[in-house]
This record gives structure tokens, sequence and C-alpha cells, in this order.
């Protein structure tokens, strides 16, 4: 929390705390708030530290399953054989980089 409107300051009872203090122009009144920091930043480090946690656990499962379920499904060495390369031919070199994009494909699914 870092900005020229919030302040932090020891209070009383020795604890650090923010605070804001804002003038309400109709009245003239300045209204102030405070909040021990450890409340705030406890707030925002569990805000942080779940959402990370559950990705990563769904990439983890995302992956597992992936790897159980999809990729015995497709036999990409089937594909790799049926189109060959003649030294500089340019309908050989398009047709070896369109099969590579197919076998990226399916690597996915």
């Amino acid at each position: 929390l870092e900005s020229s409107d919030i302040s932090v300051f020891t209070d009383y009872d020795g604890a650090k705390k923010y605070c804001v203090v804002r003038m309400i122009e109709p009245t003239g009144w300045k209204f102030g708030i405070t909040q021990n920091t450890s409340v705030i930043s406890g707030k925002i480090s569990s805000n942080l530290v779940f959402p990370l946690l559950a990705d990563l656990v769904l990439l983890i499962v995302s992956a597992l399953i992936y790897k159980t379920a999809f990729q015995s499904r497709y036999d990409t060495t089937a594909f790799s054989s049926k189109v060959s390369t003649t030294g500089k031919s340019t309908l050989g070199s398009i047709f070896f980089k369109l099969n590579k994009i197919v076998l990226q494909i399916l690597r996915l699914y």
C-alpha cells in the first residue's frame, strides 16, 4: 500500500496503523479512517495466495487429466511418416510445415 493519500503511524497502543483522511467539501469537515497494518496486509495476502494456489492445483489436475485421457487417443507416429520432403522442394517444405502444424494440434487434443 503505497500512496500519497495513505499514511502509516504508530498508535498509542504501539500498533502500526494505516490512516486515510479526506475533506468533505460541503461541510468543511475532515473524515478519517484507521486500520491495523496487519489486518490490511493479511487480507491482501489471502486475496493473492488463495487464487494462486487454486490455479496451481487446477493446472496440475488438468495436466493429469490430459495425460491419462487424451495422450494415447491419437497415435502421432502414423502421421509423421506420411509426408516426406526432398531437398529444396518448395511444395515439399510447405507440406512438411503443414504436417508439423497438424501434429501439434493433435498433441493438444
